[in-house]
């Protein structure tokens, strides 16, 4: 089924922490999600989006939590480049004329 696939490109994507496949399998598994929807009755509907919700929910907290991970490592970087030489050279603003 389409939508099994697209769930589950969707959860590789954000296992791995590739949040650009992950953007692109949500919207893939939302069209996918939404095409089936109308072949349901109103409770499997229901279902069927509780589970999507679920799932996005998953994945939004799963790349959230990778995001956090990297501006700790940014972080680190940043506070090691406040120990490296002035970028540019120190120049004089006076003159000494004699």
């Amino acid at each position: 089924m389409p939508l099994e696939r697209e769930a589950e490109a969707l959860r590789q994507a954000a296992g791995r922490n590739d949040f650009n496949a992950a953007a692109i399998a949500a919207r893939r598994y939302v069209g996918a999600l939404e095409d089936w929807l109308p072949a349901l009755d109103v409770e499997q509907r229901k279902a069927q989006l509780g589970e999507g919700m679920r799932l996005i929910e998953w994945a939004r907290r799963m790349l959230r939590a990778a995001q956090t991970r990297l501006a700790g490592e940014l972080a680190r970087l940043n506070a090691r480049a406040g120990y490296r030489a002035a970028s540019t050279p120190t120049v004089h603003t006076w003159k000494l004329h004699g």
